[in-house]
């Protein structure tokens, strides 16, 4: 029976769980910065891969040590590895949302994927349903004047032409949705939305199909709302081609999402909720890592209860005596002597005992386990029993702290200069304007090269 293993017991022995009993959860790994949170997670995605799973890593931390490890495994698997990246200097592959695989767009599922990845729908709430009703039917509008040109298929660039047009055709700014806001911010992204060459497009389907990697390169600290937006439509868009290979009848595959920093991108608490219950049913595991529990109280509420029910926990740093005490209730309780000294004087005092139930987790031995990196607590739901939270150390992927340090000083592929620069043009351009813009690129470069029309 194939098993994963999380890490070693403190008594040296392997923490290894059978894989059928891992899939029916998700993983939610809570931890502070430098606790090597997402080396453990790559631990386990290497070993998902070696299994013939898909994994797509959507890196809104900039960890460069991860592309360099997923690198390394695909180069020994003979597995593929996709590219994208913002930086327009970067060998990207291009990528766009309504730009599938699987033929599955139709304007309904399309319009909610951009809307939900985007962030767009809004809960219940004074106003805010209204809102997010009203982003969509922007959407809706969008695509009914494409499909009214005759393109059933839009790409990404074509749908940000309409949303503008449609903006343009208002008489006051208000009566702009967020929806036009939002898409047109990604529209000066180099590698966000139709490739020239479709060998160029990141292909989701072949990724889940072949069981390689894609890997999304997003450092929210640099591109702030863009990268959030890009972080979440790749999701979804890996949820969606997930959704079409199981409604479709094809063999099963299993495909992991990993989100690094899922806090800049968490959802409201019914998306994340519907959206933790389809992945399951279309066999997509979810990696959802942060920092702490207070990230995970939103405007929208606590999604602490959400992913306790959803998730397989892992805690690298359990600091605030809330969290302490919710760590504590996972421990069956055991019957412990607890003794008190009284004194009456100083020179009188005495000692009194007492049993009491108490858990069989106490809180110095998860100040202990916090207190050092590489070490936390799995809390498993597998179904079949009750399992104590257990106290693990990771077995990371880099034999030392000083080859993870040099790893994050990998540079990633990168493209020439003018290319790079030709294509952040390209993205300025309208999308009926980049064909024409390309031949004009070409003659251009043609006469730099050779000082004549000769060779024209």
């Amino acid at each position: 029976m194939r098993s994963i293993t999380f890490g070693k017991l403190f008594d040296g022995s392997p923490l290894d769980l059978p894989l059928d009993l891992l899939l029916e959860r998700h993983f939610m790994v809570q931890g502070s910065t430098g606790q090597r949170k997402t080396l453990f997670v790559i631990s386990l995605l290497l070993q998902f891969l070696a299994m013939g799973h898909a994994v797509f890593f959507i890196d809104l931390g900039g960890d460069r040590a991860a592309y360099a490890l997923f690198a390394s495994a695909c180069r020994e698997l003979g597995k593929t590895l996709r590219l994208f990246s913002l930086n327009p200097r970067h060998d990207s592959m291009y990528f766009d949302p309504l730009v599938t695989d699987s033929g599955f767009i139709d304007q309904v599922i399309a319009a909610n994927v951009i809307a939900s990845g985007l962030n767009l729908l809004y809960s219940d709430g004074y106003g805010r349903g209204f809102w997010g009703r009203f982003n969509l039917a922007d959407l809706n509008e969008a695509f009914d004047h494409l499909h009214a040109k005759g393109i059933q298929r839009p790409n990404f660039a074509q749908l940000i032409s309409e949303l503008r047009s449609i903006a343009r055709s208002r008489r006051r700014q208000s009566a702009v949705s967020e929806a036009v806001l939002a898409a047109d911010m990604l529209a000066r992204i180099a590698h966000f939305g139709m490739a020239a060459d479709p060998h160029q497009q990141l292909n989701i389907a072949n990724i889940i199909e072949s069981g390689g990697v894609g890997y999304f390169y997003v450092p929210a600290a640099l591109y702030g709302a863009s990268a959030r937006a890009v972080a979440t439509l790749s999701a979804w868009s890996v949820m969606v081609e997930a959704a079409q290979h199981f409604e479709s009848s094809q063999p099963p595959r299993v495909v992991h999402v990993a989100l690094d920093e899922y806090a800049q991108v968490a959802a409201g608490r019914s998306t994340l909720e519907a959206q933790l219950t389809l992945c399951r049913k279309w066999g997509v595991q979810m990696h959802l890592l942060f920092q702490s529990a207070e990230q995970m109280r939103t405007p929208d509420g606590d999604l602490g209860p959400i992913l306790r029910d959803n998730c397989q926990r892992f805690y690298f740093t359990v600091a605030s005596e809330q969290e302490q005490r919710e760590l504590m209730a996972c421990s069956l309780d055991e019957i412990k002597t607890k003794r008190s000294i009284t004194s009456a004087s100083l020179a009188r005092s005495s000692v009194q005992s007492r049993e009491e139930l108490l858990p069989t987790l106490e809180r110095n031995e998860i100040l202990k386990v916090s207190g050092e990196a590489m070490k936390a607590f799995a809390v498993f739901n597998l179904g079949d029993q009750h399992r104590d939270p257990i106290p693990f150390a990771i077995i990371p992927p880099t034999k030392s702290i000083a080859e993870h340090t040099a790893l994050k000083l990998t540079r990633l592929p990168e493209i020439d200069p003018h290319i790079a620069s030709s294509v952040k043009q390209n993205t300025l351009l309208g999308s009926d304007r980049q064909q024409r813009h390309a031949a004009l690129q070409a003659i251009m470069d043609k006469l730099m090269n050779h000082g004549s029309t000769e060779q024209l």
